[in-house]
C-alpha cells in the first residue's frame, strides 16, 4: 500500500503529523503538529489525516497572510 502523507502509526494507533515549514515555525512557535486520530484502522485514519491536513494548512496560510504587511 502507498505511504499516506501525514499518517504515522505508533503502538497500533494512528497519528496525524504535520511538519511546519521553517518560515512559519517562529510565527507559530511550533516545529510540528502531532495529534492522535484515536483509531487502529487505517481506512478510518486516512480521511481523518487528510481532513486535519487541509484544516491546519489553511489555518497556517490565513495566519501568515494576517501577519504579513498589506500591499497597496
Amino acid at each position: 500500500m502507498a505511504k499516506i502523507p501525514y499518517l504515522v502509526r505508533r503502538k497500533n494507533i494512528f497519528y496525524f503529523r504535520l511538519r511546519i515549514p521553517a518560515e512559519y515555525q517562529e510565527l507559530l512557535k511550533v516545529r510540528e503538529i502531532v495529534q492522535s486520530l484515536k483509531t487502529e484502522k487505517q481506512a478510518e485514519a486516512i480521511p481523518l489525516a487528510l481532513q486535519l491536513a487541509a484544516h491546519y494548512k489553511s489555518s497556517i496560510a490565513a495566519r501568515q497572510e494576517s501577519s504579513s504587511p498589506q500591499k497597496r
